[in-house]
């Protein structure tokens, strides 16, 4: 899905894999071989990789294995998983940008893109969706595992993935679907991440929660003239992309609205 490269043999190859067999079990199972395996083999892996990782999953393997036998069939899963995060009105996303930020393209998907940077990964651009996505996010921490750089794979997943996962798991309960195939998927998939943060304290939670919305990690536009943070970077394009596909002139948005002059319609003031 996106320019990562794996090594084939790490000391964390078992959480690599299992988090790679996650993201692609997230993706919508359009390939009928695809849903055949979600349905008969899935389970039996995440059996093995929880006993290999070390980590407690038998409610969420049961829970998983009794979804499946009451699905039955490739054509009824996707229709589950159309159902659930793609006809609206659907229950639940798979974009968990809105379970940290309350909106598609807040700060939190900047701030993983900064992550992502840092690491010189790109999404390619025949990959459809925002890189919030959570095939996405579980493909990076997958990355970040095979790289045995467990402070880093600990931050990500306690500043992104574990605050996001439990609101979207709420949001199908309270929708009526905590019995389906893929609300026990995102229950075992608490259950690999919690060694992670279990160790988190308060105060560290509350300070990768002010990181994701730091206005100096870079995502910010700052104003030509008084150089104040006034917007993030993505929405000025946004915005720059469709006034000058409209014929509209975009200069205004180089400065923030408080040194824009009303007197010269939102343009930027003169200098003085």
């Amino acid at each position: 899905m996106n320019d990562m490269t794996i090594p084939d043999q790490t000391p964390t190859t078992v959480r690599t894999e299992m988090w790679l067999t996650l993201a692609r079990a997230f993706q919508a199972p359009t390939s009928p071989a695809l849903a055949g395996a979600l349905l008969n083999l899935l389970a039996d892996d995440l059996a093995d990789f929880s006993v290999e990782a070390g980590f407690p999953a038998a409610e969420e393997l049961t829970a998983l294995r009794d979804a499946a036998k009451r699905i039955g069939s490739a054509t009824a899963l996707l229709i589950q998983f159309s159902r659930l995060f793609l006809s609206p009105p659907m229950p639940a996303h798979l974009n968990i940008g809105v379970y940290l930020d309350g909106a598609v393209n807040g700060p939190a998907l900047d701030a993983m893109e900064v992550w992502r940077a840092r690491y010189g990964i790109a999404q390619r651009e025949t990959v459809l969706g925002l890189p919030d996505q959570l095939p996405v996010q579980l493909e990076f921490i997958a990355y970040l595992a095979s790289h045995d750089d467990e402070e880093a794979l600990s931050e990500y997943v306690s500043s992104f993935l574990a605050p996001a996962l439990p609101r979207l798991v709420a949001a199908l309960d309270e929708a009526g679907f905590a019995d389906t195939f893929y609300r026990a998927l995102l229950a075992y998939t608490q259950q690999s991440i919690a060694p992670l943060t279990q160790h988190a304290t308060q105060d560290v939670r509350a300070e990768r929660r002010k990181h994701r919305h730091d206005i100096n990690i870079g995502v910010w536009r700052h104003c030509d003239q008084c150089n104040k943070p006034y917007a993030r970077e993505k929405e000025i394009q946004i915005m720059t992309k469709a006034l000058t596909e409209a014929g509209l002139p975009a200069d205004h948005l180089a400065v923030c609205p408080d040194c824009r002059s009303p007197a010269h319609g939102g343009l930027p003031q003169p200098a003085k």
